[in-house]
């Protein structure tokens, strides 16, 4: 069952860290449609498709991008209409300078932050969790 409670949320929300590298880049639907390519997501905008790839796939297609991405997925099932969820782990994260890109599937919320500050995100993650539990 989905869940609503933010302190719920908080305190029992486990940090999966994914093994990979993903980029973000953009390409026009025309372009996307010629390639042999599964990304891990997809966004469409005026401009053009953003794709969420692992860098290895990037390069083996020669799809241009800008930075390397840790993607940590919050294995709680989060409800999409829980309020604040978000929010608290944004501020916590801004608080210490990461940036970061969230992306909400239907059962949990990922996070893409910065490659190099993975571990740090984890170590924030964790104390904002324990936090709440005190």
């Amino acid at each position: 069952m989905p869940e609503q409670n933010l302190e719920k949320l908080l305190a029992e929300m486990t940090p999966y860290l994914h093994s990979q590298a993903f980029v973000f880049c953009t390409m026009s639907e025309e372009q996307f449609r010629k390639l042999a390519l599964i990304p891990q997501g997809i966004f469409r905008e005026e401009e053009g498709l953003t794709l969420f790839l692992t860098k290895d796939e990037a390069e083996r297609l020669q799809i241009p991008y800008q930075n390397l991405w840790a993607l940590i997925t919050l294995k709680i099932h989060s409800d999409l209409l829980s309020c604040g969820f978000m929010a608290a782990v944004a501020q916590k994260l801004a608080a210490a300078n990461i940036a970061l890109n969230p992306v909400a599937g239907y059962f949990h919320d990922h996070l893409f932050v910065p490659y190099e500050k993975a571990e740090e995100t984890l170590n924030l993650l964790g104390e904002l969790s324990q936090s709440v539990r005190n």
